[in-house]
């Protein structure tokens, strides 16, 4: 075969190759999904919370009192403290813990992030926690971690770290709970986790001896006559409920 004849019929062949691609249908790969992090949370603007619309003489009071206030200055933290507890006391735990962060982070100490870490810790003291109130799981850790550089000994920040990683081995997290409570006898906050968790899980008989003791220190304690209540319902007691509820703030 002469070289020329070779040399076009190869032509030929690249020809119809290239036409034959152009008409091949396209099939763009499909986008791979974006794998979110199990871990990310979004931020935080505690700077950009707002209060809602509460009509309420003594929180009217008390917020004009703080607005009025130059702030970062101590009447200014005295002040928002007493709008925070107000919230607090009236069942808003989120928009006090929020607001509470905000005081942190204008006057970032111990005693500040301690206050924001244990609002938050509330969130782990319900036997039937409320999946609404996601924000205050993410302030125990925000607060946790700004005061453990504080001081790593504290046992707010250090309950909240465990609490943190509680679903990835609870038998281990309990463990370190009650290390903190042998060494902190008198910190309430690890004391009503522990009753929350063992409410959880149907061991009734810790939750109730547990109960006794914070009901003998904290009788008229909201969370702990929530969580009384809250045995009593389990445990088809309703009938003896009554009395725990005149204090108990149901959330």
């Amino acid at each position: 075969m002469k070289p020329w004849v070779l040399a076009t019929i190869c032509f030929i062949f690249l020809v119809l190759s290239a036409v034959f691609l152009r008409m091949k249908p396209d099939h763009p790969a499909k986008p791979k999904a974006s794998k979110v992090s199990q871990i990310e949370k979004p931020a935080l603007q505690i700077e950009q919370f707002k209060l809602p619309r509460i009509q309420n003489a003594e929180f009217i009071r008390l917020e004009k009192l703080w607005s009025e206030s130059t702030a970062g200055t101590a009447v200014w933290q005295e002040r928002c403290w007493e709008v925070s507890n107000w919230l607090n006391n009236n069942g808003m735990q989120v928009e006090a813990a929020l607001f509470a962060a905000r005081i942190a982070s204008t006057q970032a100490n111990e005693q500040n992030w301690q206050k924001v870490t244990e609002y938050g810790l509330q969130y782990f003291m319900s036997a039937k926690p409320d999946l609404r109130k996601d924000t205050l799981a993410l302030l125990s850790e925000i607060g946790s971690k700004k005061g453990l550089e504080l001081n790593s000994k504290n046992p707010a920040f250090r309950t909240a770290i465990v609490m943190q990683d509680f679903e990835k081995n609870p038998m281990q997290a309990v463990t370190a709970l009650k290390s903190i409570e042998t060494e902190f006898p008198d910190y309430d906050p690890v004391q009503k986790i522990l009753v929350s968790l063992s409410l959880r899980s149907g061991q009734w008989d810790k939750a109730e001896k547990r109960l006794q003791n914070l009901m003998h220190k904290l009788p008229k304690d909201p969370i702990v006559n929530c969580l009384m209540v809250d045995l009593l319902e389990m445990t088809n007691r309703s009938s003896e409920a009554e009395s725990y509820l005149i204090n108990c703030i149901k959330k």
